[in-house]
């Protein structure tokens, strides 16, 4: 079982990167596009039943 965070990099998200933008406004845009955290995923396992919060919170600290 993974736990994943991954950030589409799509135009308005490549051209933020692109001029320097502070890592928030990136994230801010990222989540306009989707974006779930390493840790939001892990959570979503665990109400699941595929993982328990001890395993996820150890895995990222």
């Amino acid at each position: 079982m993974g736990i994943y965070e991954v950030l589409h990099f799509s135009n308005s998200v490549r051209d933020l990167v692109r001029q320097g933008e502070s890592p928030s406004r990136i994230l801010e845009e990222g989540r306009k596009n989707d974006l779930i955290l390493m840790r939001e995923d892990g959570v979503l396992k665990a109400m699941r039943g595929k993982t328990t919060l001890e395993e996820i919170f150890a895995a990222i600290g």
